[in-house]
């Protein structure tokens, strides 16, 4: 639940022509290993001089990824009575809820189903819904809504039950 890393690294080997007598090795710039890095790249900047005063630098590029997809709750699925004929009615649900552990963008899409709002058919509908993250990972959650038809619910006057008593 992170946007960071802890991140260690062995300091760099350099090589001369002379033996490395009085040289040195020192970082100029960026983190210190064992140092919490940011998600991206961070550059570490080292620098080389030799017993003549001859010098060189590398670059270390450590870059920390944002491997953990984005968290998207879904509303409760509900089951509602329908209202017009044929059996449906308009149902309002909440947009799922998305966050991510390092911020940024995140895109919220209904991938099938129906909105929040117009009228769902009798039977259920299926409302998938996914979120994406800047760093490319998505998460989906599903909420059901289902419409149940009065006389096609138990004891409405449409169920056809009978009873018959011989005697």
């Amino acid at each position: 639940d992170l946007c960071t890393a802890t991140v260690t690294y062995a300091n760099p080997a350099f090589t001369d022509n002379c033996p490395l007598v009085n040289s040195t090795t020192t970082r100029i710039s960026g983190p210190v290993s064992g140092s919490v890095f940011p998600v991206g790249n961070t550059n570490v900047v080292f620098r080389a001089t030799d017993a003549a005063g001859r010098s060189t630098t590398c670059l270390l590029v450590v870059t920390v990824v944002d491997n953990q997809p984005p968290v998207i709750n879904c509303p409760p699925s509900t089951t509602v009575t329908g209202i017009v004929a044929p059996c449906a009615t308009p149902v309002l649900y909440a947009t799922p809820t998305v966050s991510d552990n390092c911020g940024g963008n995140l895109d919220l899409f209904l991938v099938s189903g129906l909105l929040s709002g117009p009228a769902f058919p009798a039977g259920t509908t299926v409302n998938t819904w996914r979120a994406a993250a800047s760093n490319g990972q998505t998460a989906q959650c599903t909420v059901s809504v289902t419409v149940e038809c009065a006389a096609n619910r138990p004891g409405s006057a449409g169920d056809r039950t009978s009873s018959r008593a011989d005697g």
